[in-house]
C-alpha cells in the first residue's frame, strides 16, 4: 500500500500539547504520622440584629484535611450543629463562578452557518483562573476574628493540646479574651463594689444646700436595633425633685441640647426601702425610663466636681479612697508603672489616661477613673467665642422657635423692678423673667446670658441691655455658623492629665 504524503508531512510538523478532558478532584492534604483537632472557644455576637442573640461556639479545627467544624452551646446546656465540617473560605468569594473547577477554558467558536458551530480548548488560558484560599491554623489564635459566612466569629481561649501545638511552633503568648458575657460581669461586680451613702439626713441636708440646678450626664442607649449604636444623650437628674429629663443630641437639631426624647418625670422605686436615685448616678449605671435602657458613658466636669467635694455623700467620687484602690492593684513599683505605660511623660491626654487606667486596672471602677483623671486635670483655655457670634447664635435659637414676646418681657421685667425703676434686677429676679417667658434656652444658656449683663459690683443684671441684646427686631445680625450646643458644651482644644502629679500622690502612699 503507497503512502499517503498527508500523514508524512504530518510526522515532520512538531505536535502541539492538547489539553486534557480528564478533570482532576484535588485531594485533601493529609499529615503524615499525625492526625490530631485544634479546639477553640469562640462567640459570635449577633445582638444588635432584630431577635439577634450571643451564641457562645466552639471551633474545631481537624489537621487532617484543614476542615473546620463549629458546634454551638444550646441554651439547655446540649450542643448543636453551627457548621458543618468543611473548608471555610477566607476571600468572602462563598458563590463561585460557572467553570470555576475546570481545569480548561472551553471556547465557542462561531460560524456563520448555525450548524458549523464548533468547539475548542482554549490553550493560552487567557481566562482568569479562580483561587481558593482557606483558613489555615496559622491563621487561627486566641484574640483572632475569622469570618464564617460574613458571621464574625471571635476566638476567645484554647485546650492544652492547641498550646502545645502552638508552642512547637514558637508561639508561646496565650491572652484571654472574655466574652461579652463575663464582660458584663466584671462590669456588675465592679458597680457591687462601689460604696454608697444610705444616710438619708446627710443627703437630704446636701439637697437643701446644693447650689447646682441638676446633676448632668452623657448616655447611650442600649441598642435593641442597629439605628441605635450611634444615638447620644443628656441625661439631667434635678435635685429640687428628683426627676429626670432625657434629650438627644443630634449634629442638625437646632435646640441647645437636641430634640427632647423624654419630658422631666420622675422614676419609680421599685421597692419601698430603695436607696435614693442620686446615689445610683455614676459613670458605667445603667437607667431604665420608660422601658429604654441607658448607660451613662460621661460626667459633666461641674457635676462631677460637686461629688467629689461631697465625699460622705458619693463615696464613689472619694479621691482619697479611689488612690488607695489604684496603690492596692498596682503589680509594680510606681516610677517602673509610669515609665511602662506613660512613657515617662508628665502630661498626657485625658482620653489616652482613661484607656491605659482602664486595661490595667480592671476592677476599678469607669467611674473612679474619671475622678482620677479630673483630679488631675491640666487646666486650660476654653475656645473663646466672639460677643457676636454668641450674640448671633441666640437671635438665630429665638427665629426658629417663632418667638415675638419681646414686649411681655419687657413688662414682666419692669413689673420686677416697681420699687426702685432703674434698670437693674437681681440675678434670680432675672433668671425667673427669663425662664417664665419660655425661652427656647436651657438653664445652663441662661445663665451664660446673665452673667454677660451683671453689674461687677453690684452684681445686678441690666435687663434693658439683655432685652437689646436679644432682640432680633430691633438690632439683627447676620446668620450664625453655629448652634446652641456648641456654646454649651464648648470644650478646651486638649484637655491633658497632670501624669507627674498623679504619680507623685501615689509615691506618697508607699
Amino acid at each position: 500500500m503507497p503512502t499517503d504524503p498527508y500523514f508524512i508531512n504530518r510526522e515532520k510538523t512538531p505536535s502541539k500539547n492538547q489539553p486534557s478532558t480528564k478533570t482532576t478532584v484535588p485531594k485533601l492534604k493529609k499529615l503524615q504520622g499525625f492526625e490530631g483537632i485544634l479546639n477553640f472557644k469562640g462567640y459570635w455576637d449577633d445582638r444588635y440584629n432584630d431577635d439577634g442573640t450571643l451564641h457562645i461556639l466552639e471551633i474545631r479545627y481537624f489537621l487532617s484535611d484543614d476542615t473546620i467544624q463549629i458546634v454551638e452551646h444550646d441554651l439547655d446546656g446540649g450542643l448543636k450543629t453551627f457548621l458543618k465540617r468543611q473548608k471555610i473560605p477566607k476571600d468572602r468569594a462563598y458563590v463561585k463562578p460557572p467553570g470555576y473547577n475546570e481545569q480548561n477554558d472551553l471556547l465557542n467558536v462561531l460560524s456563520l452557518n448555525s450548524m458549523n458551530q464548533w468547539y475548542a480548548f482554549d490553550s493560552s488560558k487567557n481566562i482568569i483562573d479562580v483561587h481558593d484560599s482557606y483558613y489555615h491554623w496559622s491563621n487561627l489564635y486566641v484574640g483572632a476574628e475569622i469570618d464564617v459566612f460574613s458571621r464574625k466569629v471571635i476566638l476567645s481561649s484554647c485546650d492544652e493540646f492547641t498550646k502545645q501545638y502552638y508552642l512547637d511552633y514558637g508561639l508561646e503568648n496565650f491572652p484571654s479574651i472574655d466574652t461579652p458575657n463575663e464582660v458584663e460581669g466584671k462590669e456588675k461586680e465592679n458597680i457591687q463594689n462601689i460604696p454608697v451613702c444610705d444616710d438619708e439626713n446627710i443627703l437630704n441636708k446636701l439637697l437643701s444646700v446644693s447650689k447646682i440646678e441638676a446633676l448632668v450626664f452623657k448616655a447611650n442607649i442600649v441598642p435593641k436595633e442597629p439605628n441605635n449604636l450611634n444615638r447620644e444623650f443628656v441625661i439631667k437628674y434635678f435635685l429640687n425633685d428628683q426627676s429626670f429629663s432625657v434629650s438627644e443630641m443630634k449634629t442638625q437639631t437646632a435646640g441647645a441640647l437636641g430634640c427632647r426624647f423624654f419630658s422631666k418625670r420622675k422614676i419609680p422605686m421599685e421597692t419601698p426601702n430603695e436607696s435614693s436615685m442620686i446615689l445610683k448616678l455614676y459613670i458605667g449605671a445603667k437607667l431604665v425610663i420608660d422601658n429604654f435602657q441607658f448607660v451613662l458613658v460621661d460626667i459633666e466636669d461641674r457635676t462631677l466636681r460637686f461629688m467629689m467635694d461631697h465625699p460622705k455623700v458619693f463615696q464613689h467620687s472619694d479621691v482619697t479612697y479611689i488612690m488607695n484602690e489604684v496603690f492596692q492593684f498596682l503589680e509594680t513599683d510606681v516610677d517602673s508603672f509610669k515609665n511602662k505605660y506613660f512613657q515617662n511623660k508628665n502630661e498626657i491626654e485625658r482620653d489616652i489616661f482613661i484607656k491605659i487606667m482602664s486595661n490595667q486596672f480592671p476592677k476599678l471602677s469607669r467611674h473612679g477613673i474619671f475622678v482620677l483623671a479630673l483630679q488631675y486635670k491640666k487646666q486650660e483655655k476654653y475656645k473663646e467665642i466672639s460677643d457676636n457670634l454668641f450674640k448671633s447664635i441666640l437671635q438665630d435659637e429665638l427665629k426658629r422657635d417663632l418667638f415675638l414676646g419681646f414686649d411681655g418681657l419687657e413688662i414682666n421685667f419692669k413689673q420686677r423692678n416697681l420699687d426702685k425703676k432703674d434698670g437693674y434686677l437681681e440675678h434670680s429676679s432675672a433668671f425667673k423673667a427669663l425662664k417664665s417667658a419660655r425661652l427656647p434656652f436651657s438653664t445652663e444658656i441662661i445663665n451664660m446670658i446673665l452673667k454677660r449683663f451683671t453689674h461687677p459690683e453690684t452684681k445686678k443684671v441690666a435687663y434693658m441691655d439683655l432685652l437689646k441684646y436679644l432682640n432680633y427686631t430691633i438690632g439683627p445680625t447676620s446668620e450664625s455658623q453655629g448652634l446652641a450646643k456648641d456654646v454649651l458644651y464648648r470644650k478646651p482644644n486638649e484637655v491633658y492629665v497632670r501624669v507627674d502629679e498623679f504619680v507623685n500622690d501615689l509615691r506618697k502612699l508607699l
